[in-house]
């Protein structure tokens, strides 16, 4: 059956840059799930607008608010997210990327924009 299907050439190189990205360090230690609820925040950060923990853990319906918070909080031992006091309201923590979670969207990014130069070739 494998044979008779024909390959994406595109989606199969998509898949081995990403585990490309995955196994550099400290890529590697990046959970599933944290990687997943990274790939949410980069969606939010993209747009105007500060988000809080808050905000994420609302958002987020698949899962329980205490299963987000612990995921974020995994991101945040790993460098990947901070969290920082409203001004305001202390009671409020924003959620924001750091320069290693900048580093890992612009590795995916630059994996992405691969592709597309591939694909025009």
């Amino acid at each position: 059956m494998g044979n008779d299907v024909p390959t994406a050439p595109s989606y199969v190189r998509l898949l081995n840059l990403l585990a490309a990205v995955r196994k550099i360090t400290p890529f590697t230690h990046l959970e599933a799930d944290e990687e997943q609820l990274l790939n949410a925040l980069a969606l939010i950060w993209h747009e105007p607008r500060n988000v809080t923990v808050a905000d994420v853990m609302r958002e987020a319906t698949d899962v329980s608010r205490s299963t987000i918070y612990r995921r974020l909080l995994g991101l945040k031992r790993k460098g990947l997210v901070e969290f920082k006091d409203d001004r305001a309201d202390r009671r409020l923590k924003f959620v924001l990327p750091t320069t290693l979670a900048d580093e890992y969207i612009a590795r995916l990014s630059a994996c992405i924009d691969d592709l597309q130069v591939e694909a025009r070739s």
